[in-house]
């Protein structure tokens, strides 16, 4: 999907595809101000959550004036969801794009304090842990945290 009179290009993806891991999302979801948020969404207008505007890090909050109310996965389930599709997909258009967000959520996310990383579960919280530490080649990595989250073992040609 392409907004209009914007370069930004949105994919959009099934729960299936993405969120798997998640207990099936409802109707609920779609009416936050009714209903209360499941533990793993935050408002996107949370700002005590997600981080002001800055100048270099653009706006980690929406402006909610108009009242849309939209709803965002917290800064945990993002990785959470990142590493599930670089074990998952490796190699894919999707697991290729999963890696550097990972990078991005440690970079800028981790590193200004807006990763809860004590709700991430194991093993991804000391896989995530073993990745920032750098002492792994990634390769080796991924190939133990696929065999932590039980993701078959690829073909060594293809991967």
């Amino acid at each position: 999907m392409h907004l209009e009179d914007s370069e930004v290009i949105v994919g959009l993806y099934t729960q299936l595809e993405t969120l798997w891991f998640l207990p099936r999302l409802d109707l609920k979801l779609a009416f936050p101000s009714i209903y209360k948020l499941l533990d793993y969404f935050v408002l996107a207008s949370d700002q005590t959550v997600l981080p002001p505007w800055r100048p270099g890090r653009e706006s980690g909050v929406f402006n909610s004036a108009q009242g849309d109310l939209v709803v965002v996965p917290k800064s945990h389930v993002l990785l959470e969801t990142f590493m599930r599709l670089f074990a998952r997909d490796a190699g894919t258009r999707i697991g290729s794009f999963a890696m550097p967000m990972i990078g991005y959520v440690e970079l800028y996310v981790d590193a200004d304090g807006y990763l809860e990383i004590e709700k991430l579960p194991e093993p991804l919280r000391r896989h995530y842990l073993e990745l920032q530490e750098g002492k792994m080649p990634v390769r080796q990595w991924m190939k133990e945290l696929r065999h932590s989250l039980g993701v078959p073992e690829v073909d060594s040609d293809n991967d």
